[in-house]
């Protein structure tokens, strides 16, 4: 009998880990985030701004002139984003099992893919906004990640259609 009891134990165990307490579970994103050149600035060498570099230019924008607040919250099947900053407001959905998403906001139609890489989340797909001239797509990359001091960074990567790539890095802290 003590081989049919320790089974039960290892079972009880094993349903514990797997459902109250995952040791592979996703990190959270789950809160308020804003840019902050103070308490980001030694986590990337754009903290607290953003950095984007297009055709071989570099172009960078301090908080003052681009202000963002994004607010997150995260179930075990998707992560919502809502963004604010000068440009005004957008909200995302995306779904974390890898299914296909899509987002309108405004002109812009976002259709992507997320998956989790350990503790990073990639998210993949295509961006089409209309304009006067018709529409603008670009395929689009963004890698989010929580580094040790607590600042979440993002990079984004578009590939304009006819047109070259452009690689942003934004760093945000939890809001005070």
């Amino acid at each position: 009998m003590p081989t049919s009891m320790a089974r039960v134990v290892l079972v009880a165990a094993s349903v514990w880990l797997t459902v109250v307490h995952p040791l592979n579970a996703p990190t959270s994103f789950a809160g308020t985030w804003v840019s902050d050149p103070v308490t980001g600035a030694d986590t990337a060498a754009t903290a607290g701004g953003m950095v984007s570099a297009r055709g071989g230019t570099v172009g960078s924008w301090t908080p003052a002139e681009r202000q963002l607040e994004e607010r997150l919250a995260q179930t075990a099947d998707t992560l919502t984003i809502e963004r604010r900053s000068s440009g005004g407001r957008q909200k995302y959905v995306y779904n974390l099992d890898g299914t296909e998403s899509a987002n309108v906001n405004g002109r812009s139609t976002r259709t992507t893919k997320s998956r989790w890489d350990g503790d990073t989340l990639i998210t993949e797909g295509q961006e089409a906004t209309t304009s006067a001239r018709g529409a603008i797509v670009n395929t689009f990359r963004e890698v989010r990640s929580i580094d040790n001091s607590g600042t979440m960074i993002v990079e984004a990567t578009r590939q304009f259609e006819g047109s070259g790539q452009t690689v942003s890095l934004l760093s945000l802290v939890r809001k005070k």
